[in-house]
């Protein structure tokens, strides 16, 4: 059972497509998880940050946590793509839909149990974050 629907694009990603894809795989499924309320956590991408974006999130009520700009080390999710980069390697993938094929796999072996900990690490990774005067962590 995988945590959240993933989409995998051909194309390029733009505002209208961001748009979409929030609204048909992440709030179903954060909805789902967290009925009481979710934050979305975006980086710095001008696709996040554009004013169609950001219209469409404050008419939907989309909480939009205050986050670095360029601090991939802080992101839970890099974390989670290099688990799924190094279980595709391990892998002989003759061409495109193989590889979609294996993505989909893995990401569905992802549990809630299993994301829970990259999350969990947060407050260690800030105050090493901190520690380190604002500089690239090791995470």
């Amino acid at each position: 059972m995988g945590t959240t629907i993933l989409k995998i694009f051909t194309s390029n990603f733009v505002s209208k497509l961001y748009i979409d894809t929030l609204n048909e795989c992440l709030i179903r499924t954060a909805d789902v998880y967290y009925p009481e309320g979710w934050i979305l956590q975006e980086d710095n991408s001008p696709v996040h940050k554009s004013k169609l974006s950001k219209e469409w999130k404050d008419s939907e009520n989309i909480l939009v946590l205050d986050w670095p700009a360029y601090s991939p080390d802080l992101y839970p999710i890099e974390n989670i793509w290099g688990v799924l980069k190094q279980r595709l390697s391990k892998r002989s993938l003759n061409n495109l839909a193989d590889l979609e094929v294996a993505i989909i796999y893995e990401w569905e072996t992802f549990t809630p149990d299993f994301l829970k900990n990259f999350i969990l690490s947060m407050p260690n990774r800030v105050n090493m974050c901190i520690n380190s005067g604002g500089e690239k962590i090791n995470y």
